[in-house]
């Protein structure tokens, strides 16, 4: 095998084993979110920090499916664009203080949703477009420091 192939490959399983070690905190969160079309991984190889993706195969999320973040204590990217999510299932994104980065893109999220992200200290990225949010909803976003 050549040296490239072989650093690769061993690189890529050691993700793997990093991902499933940080996983093993919540197996049955893990495999909730996996039903609803969700998928969990590692960011990096030297953090355990975590990122859960619906966009595209989850597209049947509703408020009752967030339920599920709250075991992912690590969780830094959150991408909930084009699931049925609303202002109702925002508030259990409320306890992932650790998000930096959040998509609401094509969700029935509005002005009344954006309260919960209110302590949300760490967001720095927010992706609202084709949502229901107003100037009015935006005035709950003015405490986040990093939000860029």
């Amino acid at each position: 095998m050549k040296p490239i192939l072989y650093f690769l490959a061993c690189a890529a399983s050691s993700f793997c084993i990093l991902a499933s070690s940080a996983f093993a905190d919540d197996k049955a969160a893990l495999a909730a979110i996996e039903k609803l079309g969700g998928s969990v991984r590692g960011v990096a190889l030297d953090t355990d920090a975590l990122e859960i993706d619906f966009h595209l195969q989850g597209d049947s999320l509703t408020d009752e499916g967030l339920v599920h973040l709250a075991g992912f204590k690590k969780l830094i990217n959150l991408h909930l664009g084009g699931t049925q999510v609303t202002d109702a299932g925002m508030a259990q994104l409320k306890r992932l203080s650790s998000l930096r980065r959040l998509h609401l893109e094509k969700t029935e999220v509005g002005d009344a949703g954006l309260v919960h992200l209110k302590g949300l200290a760490d967001l720095e990225y927010l992706n609202l477009y084709a949502t229901k949010v107003t100037d009015d909803g935006l005035e709950h976003l003015k405490g986040l420091k990093k939000l860029r």
